[in-house]
């Protein structure tokens, strides 16, 4: 099943005669249970390609749908609710809440998709479980370390069983051996649940667990070489 389509999307930025072109007319679709990694230089149109698959920034042209719904025709609280349900997010940095324990950071993501108590609930212990970090729900991000923070980024996005999961840069704070581990946990995951995974990311050594790679640059979608 379908779950990101992507037709002739642009986005500009800045205004009047000032505006640039960010996102050149891409077209793209990622199936459940696909891992694709959108590789590119800084500046390529990477993060601003994640926010329009989540419906946080609107295309000045083209059309976005996720999981069956077109984003361009929700309001915005509308959006909301559907990013909140149908999308997980993994960034560079965890962002976790520093005055909230691990595992009440992973419960804020379970709340906001609407979710009962006692269903979060026993999500936020399976996911912790699977990522070796239940013995540290009670622990604080000022008590874990780069990777074991990351770990509850993961846990937060998937709680809720995220039809997409969208991770921007994911081991760009974390050293080589931590980065890998993080990330195929999160493939194993989200695959497990059937989930559709993009990644943008510099790091070419995950190559190897995706499923299709895309190459971005200048706001285009670089055909493979024949």
């Amino acid at each position: 099943m379908t779950v990101l389509v992507m037709q002739d999307v642009r986005k500009m930025r800045g205004r009047g005669t000032r505006t640039i072109p960010v996102i050149r007319g891409i077209s793209l679709s990622i199936e459940r249970g696909e891992v694709v990694l959108l590789k590119g230089p800084s500046g390529s149109g990477k993060t601003t390609l994640l926010a329009l698959a989540a419906g946080l920034l609107v295309p000045d042209q083209g059309r976005v749908c996720l999981d069956g719904q077109v984003l361009g025709e929700l309001d915005p609280e509308q959006s909301r609710q559907v990013r909140a349900r149908k999308v997980g997010f993994v960034f560079q940095r965890s962002n976790l809440f520093a005055h909230l324990s691990a595992l009440d950071n992973v419960l804020v993501s379970a709340a906001l998709a609407g979710m009962d108590s006692a269903t979060a609930m026993e999500e936020a212990i399976g996911l912790l479980k699977s990522l070796a970090m239940d013995a540290y729900a009670d622990r604080y991000p000022s008590e874990l370390s780069g990777g074991q923070e990351q770990r509850i980024a993961l846990a937060r996005a998937l709680v809720h069983r995220p039809a997409l999961v969208l991770a921007d840069e994911p081991t760009g704070n974390l050293d080589s051996v931590s980065g890998r581990a993080v990330t195929e946990a999160l493939f194993n995951i989200a695959r497990s649940r059937n989930a559709a995974v993009l990644v943008a990311t510099h790091d070419s050594r995950l190559e190897d667990i995706a499923t299709r790679d895309l190459n971005i640059a200048d706001g285009v979608i670089i055909p493979d070489s024949p």
